[in-house]
């Protein structure tokens, strides 16, 4: 009998997300993009904009090369903290897995449309720990708001994939484009806490604690 490899059935979803037509007014449509064994998986609100140095592979929170947008914040955090496509670390993905016309918020049909292939994507990447950017995310996983003044927060929940542990922060283009690019430090500081914080309390649950 062949082995049904999980790079196989990833490259088999991206097929049918590409393919999938059910939603009006979204272009590119992609899979996320990481690593199968990836500890953490980053769920963002939908694609960014095209772009067009990488035509044959859009991915997450990968646009144009411009300088200082959310990509850049939110990558440049990860690679501090320890996260990266080259330590195979990393999954990212998103709720809406293609663009909406004019950059607009996704309707819910949208993201009712493809929670199946985020499901999926969470079943074979089976990760320690979840990021969720943005209203969108927290709000599929059903996690509470962000108890302010902070702009990330850690949260485990028992019912969700044995004990699953979500690290809950505000969307990095939030940050670029509300006039709080100011605080982008302490955004990065916030991030940084709340995911070493997951990252030790995935240690203990793997030791038994």
């Amino acid at each position: 009998m062949k082995t049904i490899k999980r790079k196989d059935t990833l490259k088999d979803l991206h097929n049918k997300i590409i393919k999938c037509k059910l939603c009006k007014g979204i272009k590119s449509c992609v899979c996320g993009y990481g690593s199968l064994k990836a500890e953490l998986m980053v769920i963002g609100q939908s694609l960014h904009s095209y772009n067009p140095e990488t035509p044959d592979r859009q991915i997450p929170f990968v646009g144009p090369s411009i300088r200082y947008d959310s990509g850049d914040l939110l990558y440049t955090t990860l690679n501090q903290i320890g996260y990266s496509f080259n330590k195979k670390n990393l999954f990212v993905t998103n709720i809406l897995k293609g663009h909406p016309s004019k950059n607009r918020k996704s309707e819910k049909y949208e993201i009712k449309n493809c929670s199946l292939y985020l499901k999926k994507e969470i079943e074979l990447v089976k990760p320690k720990i979840i990021l969720t950017l943005g209203t969108d995310a927290r709000k599929w996983f059903n996690l509470p708001r962000i108890i302010q003044p902070y702009y990330s927060m850690t949260w485990q929940d028992a019912g969700f994939m044995n004990d699953m542990i979500f690290v809950i922060a505000y969307h990095p283009s939030y940050m670029r484009r509300s006039g709080k690019h100011k605080l982008v430090h302490k955004y990065k500081e916030h991030l940084d806490v709340s995911l070493n914080t997951a990252k030790k309390k995935n240690k203990e649950k793997l030791n038994g604690r």
